[in-house]
């Protein structure tokens, strides 16, 4: 229904202007989305009120139902009266879904089609939905660096693109470890650049677990903790390389304030681990992962209402936003 359209990182790479997150948004508005409501409403106004109106119908025949239905199944079996509940049960529960299924259908398609508009707002930013192994290969290479748990996993909102002469790659990850009583379940965007001058080796970042726990991930690690003198960074978090020289000619002063300001541009981040970032240096790439139980790039249920759909994009914008930001903290540009 909708037409989908020196080693010192931070000094590395010459400053490109910012973008503007509103700029342009009266013509985006105005050629691409606009044109596109009144099918869209046309569409989804029926839908809503089918499953306003035939959700609580749907209850109220299956409790209309029960009594005769009982009344039968008992005349042929004293002992199944629960089975007629369970039958009212199952016939509400499918009506329910019946009537939401084409109104959720719609909203899809939409959510779908505003995201190819917004990325090609930005130009450089591509959605990369067939392109699963590329971020398999990535959630690989950071489980063998101890910054992943192992166990099923969930790829959405998977993006591809170039920015300021580095390749990036980000996407949602939802990731179920262990399982029954020891099940975890963990949230992370990651964030994939490409660093614009080669290094051998790695440098992992990892966020501070206090002396005890530090100590122990120190003598288990295969690398060293290599210490820094920027106070506020060294609380926060710990480093492990290598080749410690490697580890602070790529994490300078201006790399270390710039990771410090980036969870604030992460809404809605996980309470006590809001600052609990974690990342890793290796194979001339930089990635980061931020603990988050959001879907920065999805628009939410109530944004797909007609009314709300210029709000809706506009969060979008801000958010896809949130990316280029991140490379100007890391690029020492903000």
């Amino acid at each position: 229904m909708f037409c989908l359209r020196g080693f010192e990182w931070g000094f590395c790479v010459a400053f490109i202007e910012q973008t503007d997150l509103e700029k342009g948004f009266a013509d985006l508005w105005e050629t691409e989305i606009a044109p596109s409501l009144a099918a869209y409403r046309a569409a989804y106004n029926p839908r809503f009120w089918l499953a306003i109106i035939g959700q609580p119908v749907a209850i109220m025949l299956a409790v209309l139902a029960y009594e005769p239905l009982s009344a039968w199944i008992l005349s042929i079996n004293s002992q199944a009266d629960t089975f007629a509940r369970v039958i009212c049960i199952i016939f509400a529960g499918l009506a329910m879904f019946g009537f939401y299924y084409p109104l959720s259908k719609v909203q899809g398609s939409f959510d779908a089609f505003m995201k190819q508009i917004v990325s090609d707002h930005f130009g450089d930013i591509l959605l990369a939905a067939d392109k699963p192994e590329r971020a398999e290969t990535l959630i690989g290479k950071l489980q063998n660096l101890d910054l992943m748990e192992a166990g099923r996993r969930h790829i959405k909102n998977h993006y591809i693109g170039k920015y300021r002469d580095c390749d990036l790659e980000m996407f949602n990850l939802s990731l179920q470890s262990g399982s029954g009583n020891n099940r975890a379940n963990y949230d992370y965007f990651i964030l994939d650049v490409s660093v614009p001058r080669a290094f051998d080796g790695a440098v992992i970042i990892k966020s501070d677990g206090g002396r005890i726990f530090n100590f122990l991930r120190g003598v288990f690690s295969e690398h060293k903790q290599v210490k820094f003198d920027h106070a506020p960074f060294e609380k926060a978090y710990e480093v492990y390389a290598e080749d410690a020289d490697l580890a602070r000619r790529l994490i300078t002063p201006p790399f270390c304030d710039n990771l410090l300001a980036i969870p604030p541009l992460f809404p809605r981040a996980y309470g006590l681990f809001s600052n609990k970032l974690k990342g890793a240096f290796h194979e001339n790439r930089f990635t980061l992962l931020v603990p988050h139980n959001d879907d920065l790039f999805g628009l939410w249920p109530h944004q797909t209402m007609p009314s709300r759909v210029e709000s809706g994009c506009r969060r979008l914008i801000a958010r896809m936003g949130i990316v280029k930001n991140v490379i100007d903290y890391l690029h020492g540009a903000r």
